[in-house]
């Protein structure tokens, strides 16, 4: 039976140091809520990763923020590619040390696909407010049309440093999430079409009674 088990009742940084220790070939496979997230091994040297549209070392510390799902490590499962840049202990501090501020960050924003926009009208005080070089970048990112996970994309910034920035300018009041687009409401279904009703057929004439003739007509109408 191959290492495999739910996240439930492991954690993942014990995964990874077994695969170390045993300096396994292979690929770590984990899933989480719709998401998959691969760490490849090569001797038990983690290579490249991928979630999503992360790689490398953004994608480790990703998948190790995911606390429900499932593993499944897959046994001499190669790649070419060589994303990991940092020793994976240090990927596993850093994303410790983060798993803390996350779930500060994830109460205002709660999904990737969230759209913000700048506030017009900002609480007093924020004309205060003086922003790093990096904090202008991800404003200047922020035009209501982007999601939080293309203003990821587009700063080139990490996930995490984009989002924390993102974060404190929500809380500082410079920015508002924008409500999420209803879908439009379906077209009530269509009605058959009611059958053609039958074409009325004039009614046929009452049978007319059949003259009776009196005594007199009868002898009027025999011939002489």
């Amino acid at each position: 039976m191959g290492l495999e088990g739910n996240l439930k009742d492991f954690d993942l940084s014990d995964i990874l140091q077994l695969i170390q220790l045993g300096k396994k070939t292979g690929a770590l496979v984990v899933q989480a809520g719709g998401e998959e997230g691969n760490i490849f091994f090569s001797d038990g040297g983690a290579v490249h990763a991928k979630a999503g549209d992360a790689t490398g070392d953004q994608a480790v510390n990703r998948i190790l923020r995911w606390r429900q799902g499932s593993f499944a490590f897959r046994p001499d499962e190669t790649t070419t590619y060589r994303t990991i840049q940092t020793p994976l202990q240090h990927l596993v501090l850093d994303a410790a040390r983060q798993i803390d501020e996350w779930q500060d960050i994830q109460r205002l924003i709660p999904s990737m696909d969230m759209v913000l926009t700048i506030e017009a009208h900002p609480p007093a005080g924020t004309e205060d407010i003086k922003l790093q070089p990096a904090e202008w970048r991800v404003l200047s990112l922020v035009d209501g049309g982007r999601n939080i996970k293309a203003v990821v994309r587009d700063g080139h910034m990490p996930e995490f440093d984009t989002c924390k920035i993102l974060y404190g300018l929500l809380s500082s009041g410079l920015l508002k999430p924008l409500p999420a687009p209803q879908p439009e409401p379906a077209p009530p279904p269509t009605q058959p079409a009611p059958p053609p009703k039958p074409a009325v057929q004039p009614a046929a004439p009452p049978p007319q009674p059949e003259e009776k003739k009196g005594m007199l007509g009868g002898l009027f109408g025999k011939k002489k």
